[in-house]
């Protein structure tokens, strides 16, 4: 069953900074992932607003560009107000985390995560889509430009010697 496609987007202006992958360590992360995908459900029925945060992680000791992914949902028990209830259901995968800390992190530019979908098969197996965004200037043709400017200065450019 594939569901969490209201696309939820952050509020401000983004562009697309990666494209669609899937989150990494869901598996590791079940019962977490499992939480956020039932609020997903349950938020999708009540029009509640649901999706996805980021939050780097510079002292994981297996790669300091690594990245959480946090499921975030809003939820409302029988009494009481609407409450958001966040859990961290992954990373982005050791790629795109790196080229996110190299963009974005290190020049301290803002980032965002975007839900694309969940899909959760018949055995319970869960996986999670999503994006990163970024602020304007930012996305794949962009960089793409500024690498060619870059790489034909470089080429005009005087040998000094």
């Amino acid at each position: 069953m594939v569901f969490g496609r209201s696309r939820h987007k952050p509020s401000g202006h983004w562009v697309q900074f990666t494209g669609l992958f899937n989150v990494a360590g869901v598996q590791f992360r079940r019962a977490e992932a499992s939480t956020f995908v039932s609020l997903v459900r349950r938020a999708e029925r009540k029009g509640w607003t649901y999706g996805l945060g980021l939050e780097p992680e510079p002292d994981d000791i297996h790669d300091p560009c690594a990245i959480k992914v946090y499921g975030i949902s809003q939820w409302k028990g029988l009494f009481g107000p609407l409450r958001t209830e966040r859990a961290w259901i992954g990373y982005l995968p050791r790629d795109e985390a790196t080229s996110v800390h190299r963009e974005l992190v290190a020049k301290d530019l803002p980032f965002e995560a975007e839900l694309y979908s969940i899909y959760v098969s018949a055995r319970g197996f869960i996986d999670i889509k999503m994006l990163v965004l970024g602020p304007g200037g930012t996305s794949a043709s962009a960089r793409t430009r500024r690498e060619k400017r870059a790489s034909a200065e470089n080429i005009n450019a005087p040998d000094r010697f």
